[in-house]
C-alpha cells in the first residue's frame, strides 16, 4: 500500500474544516466519512450535499452541532479493495462535497482540493494518479482510498493498490510519489 501525509500551519480564518475522518482499514472501501466545518452557513452545506448526492447517487447528510459547527457525512458502500468499483467510496464523495463549499483559502484546504484532483470520485484504476495499467492475464490495476484523516495542522491517508502482473512496481511508485509530491504531499510504501 501507499501512505501519504502532509502538514501545514493552522488557519483560523472561517469557514474552516476542523476535521475529516473515515475508513478503518486500507483494503475495504470506506462506508462512511465525516467532516466538521466551523463557521459554515447551513445553506452552503445543503446545496453542496444535494449537488454531489444527485451527481453520484449517494446519500450525504448534514446537521448543525451544538457548538454551531456543521457536520457532513458521506455514506458510501463498503466492499473489498480488490473490487472498489463495486462499492462507493465515502472519502472521495466527501471530498467532492467539501471542494464545493466556500471554505476560506488556506494551505490545508488547498492540499485537500489537490488531493481531490489526484483521487477523484469514481477513479478506481489510478488514472488521475498516473498509474493506470492492465494486462490480459490479471486485468486492470485497482486502487482503493481506504483510510483518511484531516485535522487543523495536517492530513494523512492510505491507498491499497492491486497491480497487474505486467506492472513495474518501482515505476508505479515513482509515478505516484511524483504526482503526490507536486501537490506537496509526501508518500511512502509499506
Amino acid at each position: 500500500g501507499l501512505t501519504f501525509n502532509c502538514g501545514w500551519v493552522e488557519s483560523k480564518t472561517l469557514p474552516r474544516i476542523l476535521s475529516i475522518k473515515g475508513g478503518t482499514v486500507s483494503n475495504i472501501v470506506p462506508r462512511e466519512a465525516t467532516a466538521v466545518i466551523e463557521g459554515l452557513d447551513i445553506s452552503a452545506a445543503e446545496s453542496a450535499c444535494k449537488n454531489v448526492s444527485e451527481k453520484f447517487g449517494a446519500e450525504i447528510t448534514y446537521r448543525v452541532l451544538e457548538d454551531g459547527s456543521v457536520e457532513i457525512t458521506a455514506h458510501g458502500k463498503a466492499t473489498h479493495a480488490s473490487a472498489p468499483f463495486a462499492g462507493l467510496n465515502a472519502h472521495t464523495l466527501l471530498i467532492s462535497v467539501l471542494t464545493e463549499l466556500p471554505i476560506a483559502e488556506c494551505d490545508g484546504y488547498y492540499r485537500l482540493k489537490l488531493l481531490g484532483e489526484i483521487l477523484p470520485h469514481g477513479d478506481y484504476y489510478g488514472k488521475s494518479l498516473g498509474v493506470a495499467c492492465e494486462d490480459e492475464v490479471s486485468g486492470k490495476l485497482t486502487m482503493n482510498f481506504g483510510v483518511f484523516e484531516y485535522g487543523l495542522r495536517g492530513m494523512s491517508g492510505n491507498l491499497d493498490m492491486r497491480t497487474p502482473v505486467c506492472a513495474d512496481s518501482l515505476d508505479l511508485e515513482k509515478t505516484a510519489y511524483s504526482r503526490f509530491g507536486k501537490a506537496g504531499i509526501a508518500c511512502s510504501t509499506d
